[in-house]
């Protein structure tokens, strides 16, 4: 695995690690379902990856409500 895949998929595990818990249902976390998938799935190219984290980080950020 190349250092650029390893970077990419650094940032999609650094994103998922930010998202909120779920306190309504602690025994099922969309972040550790979302690193399951990511996990299983090592065929994602790394431009994919990034923009796959770069999608995370956006709703984390809560961008598209900003830009109202």
């Amino acid at each position: 695995m190349s250092r650029q895949a390893i970077s990419a998929q650094r940032h999609l595990f650094r994103a998922l690690s930010q998202w909120p818990k779920d306190t309504l249902r602690p025994e099922i976390q969309f972040q550790d379902i979302l690193r399951k998938r990511f996990e299983q799935s090592p065929s994602l190219s790394e431009q994919e990856q990034l923009r796959q984290a770069n999608a995370l980080y956006s709703l984390i950020d809560n961008r598209y409500k900003r830009k109202v």
